[in-house]
């Protein structure tokens, strides 16, 4: 669901994806995050979020194991400066402190990855940044 998301003066466009984040969050979210939401058909949106819940379970079920056991490849040797790079920021060693960490590649489509919104405007300054043909 595209909602557009006001603090203070500035509106964003997300995109919150219904069905995983509870019910009551979801709601909450729309009512007090986003233009106009206080005035937002409460019982369509909870209609929505239960079908798309109602699509998750099925997902889950049909993939139940998908990402079970990943097969991980190195990077490929022309990304180690970036590994290097990724590896000696400080905010992905404070993340990762605690446990091993590694970069490697992965097929993405055996990930699953919880996510409540996507930032419009985030995505638009990535897809600029990689331009229509991205390289490794």
């Amino acid at each position: 669901m595209v909602v557009k998301v006001q603090t203070d003066v500035t509106v964003n466009e997300k995109v919150f994806l219904i069905g995983r984040p509870p019910l009551g969050e979801f709601l909450g979210f729309i009512t007090a995050q986003t233009v106009d939401g206080e005035k937002a058909d409460l019982g369509t949106l909870a209609d929505e979020w239960r079908a798309a819940n109602d699509h998750i379970r099925e997902i889950e079920a049909k993939e139940a194991g998908w990402a079970d056991n990943p097969v991980i490849d190195s990077a490929p040797s022309k990304l180690e400066p970036l590994r290097q790079a990724a590896l000696a920021d400080p905010v992905f060693k404070r993340s990762y402190a605690i446990v091993p960490a590694s970069i490697g590649m992965i097929d993405l489509d055996r990930l699953i990855v919880f996510q409540k919104h996507i930032d419009l405007e985030y995505v638009r300054h990535i897809k600029e940044k990689l331009g229509t043909s991205p390289t490794d």
